[in-house]
């Protein structure tokens, strides 16, 4: 319940702040953030994987096991988080000026790549909090239930974003983003 609120919240105001008129927001800033979001998340899975080895190789026997439950969710986060901030100030340093449109276009522009900027970010942190180990429940929700002896998908989020930001970037791993070794 906790995560499914929480969710629901960080979207509403990540969407709030990037469909409204003021300066720095509106549609153009807020197609460059989702253009931006969009390429931190390949980044960071993209990089993920080899990241979670090389911490666990370089950490020996640290911590009891914190390292090993932490380094999933460091590999996936931190690159993210990373790319994400030189992304922004990059397209911040060389986009200088904003192109001025209507408040309605700036309005369901902005609101329409806000959603998609907060699905995408919201996923990602979600999906990496799933990767620290702390069983079956995160925040409440419950992802994954025993029945029978068998592990099953008890429930989604309300909004999944984690299933969206995961499908996506599994498709663009076949498609746009392909690679000899794709997410999918």
């Amino acid at each position: 319940m906790i995560l499914n609120v929480l969710t629901i919240a960080i979207m509403l105001v990540i969407t709030g702040l990037w469909c409204t008129s003021q300066k720095g927001r509106g549609f153009f800033s807020s197609f460059l953030c989702m253009v931006c979001v969009i390429a931190a998340g390949a980044i960071a899975f993209g990089v993920w994987e080899p990241m979670t080895m090389l911490i666990l190789e370089n950490a020996g026997d640290a911590g009891n096991g914190l390292v090993e439950r932490i380094a999933p969710t460091a590999a996936l986060l931190l690159p993210f988080c990373i790319a994400l901030a030189i992304l922004r100030f990059s397209v911040d340093a060389f986009v200088g000026k904003n192109v001025d449109f209507d408040d309605a276009t700036n309005f369901i522009g902005g609101m329409v790549c806000g959603v998609i900027s907060a699905a995408v970010t919201t996923g990602t942190v979600i999906v990496a909090l799933n990767f620290l180990g702390v069983g079956n429940k995160l925040m409440g929700h419950e992802y994954i239930e025993n029945e029978s002896g068998n592990l099953v998908y008890a429930s989604s989020l309300w909004v999944p974003v984690d299933k969206i930001t995961v499908a996506m970037y599994e498709r663009l791993s076949t498609a746009g983003f392909a690679s000899s070794t794709p997410m999918a």
